[in-house]
């Protein structure tokens, strides 16, 4: 690892079923925090920014600002994740606590392609982390499913 990357588990707690702990390096540039984590995404709904088998960088406790990219995690454990950009800002603090109760608060997102906005309820919003970009997969990574654990990476060049 150099002095300008940061190796992230590519899991997150919110993921019952991936089990696995693979480590990604990441560019320190993106300013990832403590609980910060990577994850590949799975269609080219954000193209032209994003791709299917991209890997972006998620911070759970960075707010994501209108015109950012976030990940929505879903009430409904059974359901991935999606990534969407912001359309309008997220509620302020003192009103998330009321998201539960209160279904006509929502997220007003958009997808890219094809270009489509809509808006989330808030009551079916488990948790909202902010995208700090992609990271480029070293081509022993490009091969393989997910990211390799930390000592490949290392043997790659990564």
């Amino acid at each position: 690892m150099s002095e300008n990357t940061r190796d992230l588990a590519n899991t997150h707690q919110h993921h019952k079923d991936n089990p696995r702990n693979d480590v990604i390096r990441v560019p320190k540039s993106l300013n990832p925090g403590i609980n910060s984590y990577a994850a590949k995404i799975h269609d080219d709904c954000l193209a032209p920014f994003f791709h299917d088998g991209d890997i972006l960088v998620f911070d759970p406790d960075q707010e994501p600002q209108v015109d950012e990219f976030a990940a929505i995690w879903w009430k409904d454990g059974d359901r991935p994740p999606s990534v969407f950009r912001l359309v309008l800002g997220l509620l302020p603090a003192e009103l998330q606590s009321l998201k539960a109760c209160n279904a006509e608060f929502a997220i007003l997102c958009e997808q890219l392609n094809p270009h489509k906005q809509f808006s989330i309820p808030w009551s079916a919003v488990e948790a909202v982390h902010k995208v700090l970009g992609k990271v480029s997969a070293s081509p022993a990574q490009c091969n393989g499913d997910e990211s390799l654990p930390e000592e490949e990476a290392n043997e790659a060049g990564a």
